[in-house]
């Protein structure tokens, strides 16, 4: 019986999937999400994420300044 794949990813993952969704890490989110291996996560990491995609230029939106 082979270990199922796990792993934990970066702030930079998630929130390069937010921007690029059929990139690299998009894609990597993905197959989480299929169940093709198991996302380890923690409550500050998510914390982390959540607060820089509230931010416009974690997002890469440009202000009108």
């Amino acid at each position: 019986m082979s270990a199922r794949l796990r792993a934990v990813l970066d702030t930079n993952v998630f929130v390069s999937a937010a921007r690029t969704p059929r990139g690299v890490c998009g894609r990597i989110l993905a197959a989480a999400y299929a169940g093709d291996w198991t996302m380890v996560v923690s409550e500050q990491l998510l914390a982390g994420s959540a607060s820089c995609s509230a931010e416009p230029w974690c997002l890469g939106v440009q202000s009108g300044t």
